[in-house]
């Protein structure tokens, strides 16, 4: 029942590439009007956030592990994603310039852990 650490690579690179994503300066981001106005940048913290949390839940699919002792771990990885969007929003207040705290990021964040813990138990805990 041990997962290799080779299986969290795809994870753990994906965390890197957020890491600079969500540190960049706030100059450097290129800005669309439209876009803004479509509140994109919330699809995308949903999106960047559900493909860490699946990438890290991924692994656990083939393992010797009922479906119900993945719960847990899914649920762990799932809210250490929610607390991690949430000190990247502090980061960026106070150490990242022409960044700022948004509220709303986190929910997206948050919404983007929720939807992949939700689907990654429904679908991997079958598997």
């Amino acid at each position: 029942m041990r997962i290799r650490l080779i299986k969290f690579l795809p994870a753990i690179i994906w965390f890197f590439i957020t890491l600079w994503l969500f540190t960049l300066p706030g100059s450097e981001i290129p800005t669309i009007d439209w876009m803004d106005r479509l509140q994109v940048d919330k699809l995308v913290h949903i999106s960047l956030f559900f493909i860490l949390c699946f990438l890290l839940m991924f692994p656990f699919r083939k393992i010797g592990m009922e479906p119900k002792e993945r719960l847990p771990w899914f649920l762990l990885i799932a809210v250490s994603a929610i607390f991690y969007g949430i000190i990247v929003e502090f980061v960026q207040r106070d150490f990242i310039a022409n960044r700022s705290f948004d509220i709303w990021d986190i929910a997206a964040d948050s919404a983007g852990s929720l939807a992949a813990f939700f689907w990654c138990h429904k679908k991997l805990a079958v598997i």
